[in-house]
């Protein structure tokens, strides 16, 4: 089965919670960018998919970075 690869932009509470309560267990989704405007918040969530499987994100403060890659098929935004 393909994944949908997936890029979060916003890090703050409710999306902290999505990501690592939904987003990161879906087993047809791959978190493959994180986005927030907080540069803490953004690394927070680099973490937790990097925990998760094993590799690193696209982390950026830009969310035109995320719309624009080539490697997110879908975008949540919190």
């Amino acid at each position: 089965m393909e994944k949908i690869r997936v890029g979060i932009i916003g890090l703050g509470g409710r999306g902290k919670d999505g990501l690592k309560s939904n987003l990161l267990e879906l087993p047809m989704v791959e978190v493959t960018a994180v986005c927030d405007l907080y540069e803490d918040r953004a690394q927070e969530g680099a973490a937790a998919v990097y925990e998760k499987y094993g590799k690193h994100p696209l982390v950026t403060q830009d969310y035109h970075d995320i719309t624009t890659s080539s490697d997110v098929d879908a975008v949540v935004v919190t």
